[in-house]
């Protein structure tokens, strides 16, 4: 094959707009357009501080289904936020609902779903699927807290056994 035939691409992304890429004439490969799939909303995110700002979903697969962990914003007259973690659940991924846990009481909602209260900015929650890990454990999130109290403030692990419960 001689240098005429190397396309050299660098950093620039090509888009398969036409045959510039793929010979269609030599290939099995055919342009098509796909048809938009209209599909049913999966969830409302419609409770309390969840209607002024929802922020970094983190999917986690266990067992039964499906957890989104996502952080609703409370923002307070004097400008400042209060963020907290929720979870909704999913047995197929598509169909999501918002479980009645009330682990934190909260003035806004009789029924809640928050798991960690008091947040300051994002979390990643995953599932460990380490066999040695310790059954308690199971679930981790880590989150950036501020310092408050006695408590310091950096980067922080809560753990849970179940994905509700969740203790630094």
């Amino acid at each position: 094959m001689g240098s005429e035939n190397v396309l050299q691409l660098r950093k620039t992304r090509e888009l398969f707009w036409n045959d510039y890429l793929v010979d269609m004439q030599k290939s099995t490969a055919f342009p098509r357009l796909m048809q938009p799939v209209r599909k049913e909303t999966c969830f409302w995110f419609d409770q309390g501080n969840e209607m002024n700002l929802v922020s970094y979903p983190c999917i986690v697969k266990d067992d039964a289904g499906y957890k989104m962990y996502y952080l609703p914003w409370e923002m307070r007259k004097d400008g400042t936020t209060n963020g907290y973690l929720a979870v909704i659940e999913s047995w197929d991924g598509i169909h999501w609902t918002r479980p009645n846990l009330d682990i934190f009481p909260h003035p806004e909602l009789k029924e809640n779903n928050v798991v960690i209260d008091h947040l300051v900015d994002g979390v990643f929650v995953f599932k460990d699927e380490n066999p040695n890990c310790d059954p308690s454990e199971r679930y981790k999130a880590l989150t950036p807290l501020e310092s408050e109290g006695d408590r310091i403030g950096g980067l922080w692990c809560f753990t849970s056994p179940d994905g509700y419960h969740f203790k630094p």
